[in-house]
């Protein structure tokens, strides 16, 4: 699956955007 894929462009989001999804 390609979940973790989401998952670290989320991460890499969430770190530019300065916010945690999670």
């Amino acid at each position: 699956m390609f979940e973790s894929d989401i998952i670290g462009i989320i991460y890499l989001l969430s770190d530019i955007i300065d916010i945690y999804p999670y």
